[in-house]
């Protein structure tokens, strides 16, 4: 029973792999760094189960499971702006 969840693991993670494109955003959901966990990143290229990615012009390799593609029209908020810029509390 376990040789069979360890090749069903590892097919979803080649699926997953296959998924990402390179030249596109991608949201890091996990990572061994937890300052990369919430960052997105331009994929550059794919390396067996990891992605070689820029994010803020810094180069890191990220296993592919903990990448998330983002949309075409996704851009990121410029740097230091307020999330919660318009909301007032009564």
């Amino acid at each position: 029973m376990r040789l069979i969840n360890s090749t069903a693991s590892a097919a979803n993670s080649a699926s997953e792999a296959r998924s990402l494109i390179g030249g596109r955003r991608a949201l890091i959901l996990a990572a061994e760094r937890a300052n990369l966990i919430g960052r997105s990143g331009l994929l550059l290229h794919a390396d067996g189960d990891c992605w070689l990615m820029v994010v803020e012009g810094k180069r890191y390799r990220v296993l592919a499971r903990s990448l998330m593609q983002l949309p075409d029209d996704f851009t990121p908020p410029p740097k230091g702006a307020a999330m919660w810029g318009g909301v007032k509390c009564a």
